[in-house]
């Protein structure tokens, strides 16, 4: 299950407006890595690709098109996979671009919120991603992540 969180982060993880005018850029961006984690639970890969940007590379050169191979191929090994993220920080620019730092953790099972930390049996890892607003909708353009500690996450 390692391989799911950096995927599901990088494609997922983070991205597209969702509705409401009113809404601040930051809870829309909340809101869609809420929806992300959702789509990846159902593996909907087609859902998490809507959100990545034609233009998306990784800190590992992978783009948009072998995001969703990725996800595809790890997402049918699993009978079920179960998302928990926590986001530390969105930073809004000016220049409609946005950076989010987040933690999340995926198992077979699902992570209950009150678990304690010694308990925890999941992949974590460290998201550092980057968007662009574009027409209207957050696109995911670049990420890279790093392993944490379940500590992180909590």
């Amino acid at each position: 299950m390692r391989w799911i969180a950096p995927i599901l982060w990088i494609g997922l993880a983070l991205v597209a407006g969702c509705g409401g005018e009113t809404e601040t850029p930051e809870a829309r961006i909340r809101a869609v890595i809420d929806r992300m984690a959702v789509a990846v639970e159902a593996k909907d890969v087609s859902d998490v690709k809507d959100h990545v940007a034609d233009d998306f590379e990784d800190a590992h050169g992978r783009d948009r098109r072998e995001l969703g191979q990725l996800l595809t191929f790890h997402t049918m090994r699993n009978q079920s996979v179960h998302v928990m993220t926590r986001v530390h920080d969105i930073t809004i620019r000016d220049d409609g671009r946005a950076s989010v730092e987040l933690v999340a953790a995926t198992a077979g099972r699902a992570i209950p919120e009150s678990l304690p930390v010694a308990g925890l049996r999941a992949d974590v890892y460290r998201i550092d991603a980057e968007f662009e607003e574009r027409s209207g909708e957050w696109q995911l353009t670049w990420a890279q992540w790093t392993r944490a500690t379940p500590a992180e996450l909590f």
